[in-house]
């Protein structure tokens, strides 16, 4: 080789040479200037959700949840300590950084579910880039997913957290899973296996991935052979065997580890599992199902009917396959899967994303039946089946560039941004929730039943009485409906109805330790209070709280057992360690019994937990009395 150096040719006549950087830089430089995008974009969407409050499951979960109120409970959380993990503890340990961050201020809340909601699209961009190899496409059908309205159920609402965190991990999975099947460097299966498990830690669903990873081999295999002249069946059939002779084992494995998962989730483990199908029978509870299935997909195509709950006559049964309704839908999904199988051979993403779709509903269609029959937070997840479905049909918009076409997408996202941002107002606060589902399904019993408490909390114990008739009789075999308006009847000093609804609600549901409790308030006010004694130590025994013990102390004075009385009290406020009340009454009965000493220490302890003003000076001046007089 001699020494002189070789010229680089000229480019061709017509060309000019394209200065080109490194590609990783380039592509590190441009998957951040996407994510900006991404973040801007949500933050337009979820702006106006930022100030809503807590609602409906946010409060037993954050509000009244002792645990994300301390990073000491992480080992509970994540079964360290008894080694069976809490329910979706992944989401548990999201809201103890929020807890950290601000406390009870429900706008960190609203601010990381926005924030993940942002991250989610942004690995869905890079899975599409990767899948398409177009960034365009990519950054079109991500930002389609942002701004969908039938997202907001898992956005707006902080409890719908779950569902955000199992997509953003279960994609994050898919995609390193996808990079191993390029690549088969080991980091990428650790990656896959880990993502997978923070998947599962978040919700249930999350267990459908195997099977995603598996249609995705299968999709490529058939591209394989997508030229060879042969029946749809025969290659079919030949991309199978090819699978499994590669990857049999893998799939072997996985898919025990799958089985022994929804062993634990379905018949150990599962709180949200009833014991009958819906509408009593399989026939009408799949019937039923059929009919929802083509719903979601209605939704997801036409999202301007959207509710917060479709329970208890928001949606109403099936009985049989025979409805004109039920054979409708049948034929809709035979139609839809007849084109999402053909299309195997010309558009192979539209297969897949099709098959992502219906495979990540199935732990949602009612197979072994829960207790929410159906929810627009359940499309989170198959929702981006649904945008990969889309691809061939943006990447197209996007390649031709046609103005016109450019226009209506572009017209569409607004459209479907500004249902989003409508929509996020529904969920401002409680009243504004349950006032907007009844609007749309007046028949909605949980509205009126969750309606009517608020009323209660406010007072307005008129309106909380009509929503809770209402909720009853619409689902009169519902034993908390018939709790709640014992509990209001009584507050109102209707004691003959409070007794007939709780007495109903416990022959309903003899477990219901809150009806228990509210049937002893309507003894005691009745002056029976052997009566209720008996029936708050029942309700303490299936469910001790510390207002239990606090009104079977109460009784327990009435009936002159002061030391059992003692006992009670001491258990309230060991129970909540600033039950100003309990500590007022252990002060009084030890004043009655002359040990000052003890009243009055008694009394410092409620100042201490008291945060009305004027509560506190009552208590100060008492203990100033005490002191002076003794």
């Amino acid at each position: 080789m001699s020494g002189k150096q070789r010229k680089t040719p000229p480019p061709p006549p017509g060309k000019t040479k394209k200065a080109i950087l490194p590609a990783p830089h380039r592509t590190r430089n441009g998957s951040i200037m996407f994510l900006l995008l991404f973040l801007v974009v949500t933050a337009v969407m979820y702006g106006n959700s930022l100030n809503n409050t807590f609602v409906f499951d946010d409060i037993p979960l954050i509000v009244e949840n002792s645990l994300i109120k301390d990073f000491r409970n992480i080992p509970m959380i994540m079964g360290l300590e008894n080694g069976q993990p809490m329910y979706r503890p992944v989401r548990y340990l999201s809201y103890m950084i929020d807890y950290a961050i601000s406390g009870m201020n429900p706008v960190a809340y609203h601010g990381a579910n926005c924030l993940y909601h942002a991250l989610t699209a942004f690995v869905l961009f890079l899975l599409l880039r990767t899948l398409t190899g177009s960034r365009p496409t990519a950054c079109a059908g991500a930002v389609l997913f942002l701004v969908h309205p039938v997202a907001t159920d898992s956005v707006t609402y902080i409890s719908g957290r779950r569902d955000i965190l199992v997509t953003l991990f279960y994609l994050l999975s898919f995609y390193f899973f996808v990079g191993y099947r390029k690549s088969q460097k080991p980091w990428y299966a650790a990656a896959t296996l880990l993502c997978f498990i923070l998947a599962l830690g978040s919700k249930e669903m999350g267990v459908t991935l195997p099977v995603v990873c598996f249609l995705y081999d299968f999709t490529c295999a058939f591209a394989g052979m997508q030229n060879q002249p042969a029946s749809l069946a025969h290659k079919i059939k030949q991309s199978l065997l090819n699978m499994v002779a590669s990857h049999g084992k893998l799939y072997a494995a996985i898919g025990a580890a799958g089985a022994v998962f929804f062993y634990d989730k379905i018949f150990v483990h599962y709180p949200s599992l009833i014991n009958s199908f819906y509408g009593g029978t399989a026939q009408s509870n799949f019937a039923t199902v059929i009919r929802i299935v083509c719903y979601y997909i209605k939704l997801l195509l036409l999202p301007v009917a959207l509710h917060a709950d479709y329970s208890y006559n928001s949606f109403p049964l099936s009985r049989s396959f025979a409805e004109p309704r039920v054979i409708a839908s049948l034929l809709v999904l035979a139609g839809c899967l007849w084109f999402i199988i053909r299309s195997l051979n010309r558009q192979r993403w539209v297969f897949f994303g099709g098959m992502w779709f219906f495979v990540t509903l199935l732990p949602v269609c009612q197979i072994f039946p829960h207790h929410e029959l159906m929810a627009e937070h359940y499309l989170y997840l198959p929702a981006i089946g649904f945008i990969i479905l889309l691809t061939p049909l943006l990447q197209y918009l996007m390649e031709n560039k046609n103005k016109a076409a450019l226009v209506l997408f572009a017209v569409l996202l607004l459209v479907l941004s500004a249902r989003t941002m409508a929509r996020n107002r529904d969920w401002r606060d409680p009243m504004t929730l349950w006032s907007s589902v009844l609007k749309r399904a007046p028949q909605c019993a949980r509205a009126h039943d969750n309606l009517g408490t608020e009323y209660f909390k406010r007072k307005e114990y008129p309106a909380a009485l009509m929503h809770y008739k209402q909720a009853v009789q619409i689902r009169p075999e519902h034993a908390i409906f018939h709790n709640n308006l014992g509990r209001a009847y009584g507050v109102v000093g209707d004691i003959q109805n409070a007794q007939a609804e709780l007495e109903q609600a416990v022959a309903l549901n003899p477990g219901l330790a809150e009806a228990y409790n509210n049937l002893g308030i309507a003894y005691y006010q009745k002056g029976d209070y052997r009566k209720a004694a008996k029936l708050f130590w029942k309700s303490g025994f299936m469910k001790p709280s510390e207002l239990v013990s606090f009104n079977y102390a109460k009784s327990m004075l009435q009936l002159g057992v002061v030391a059992e009385a003692v006992r009670a009290f001491e258990e309230a406020v060991r129970l909540k360690p600033d039950y100003v009340d309990a500590y007022q009454e252990l002060g009084a009965i030890f004043l009655k019994k002359g040990d000052r000493q003890r009243c009055v220490a008694y009394l410092e302890k409620a100042l201490q937990a008291a945060q009305d003003v004027s509560q506190k000076e009552r208590i100060e001046k008492a203990i100033e009395y005490i002191r002076k007089n003794g």
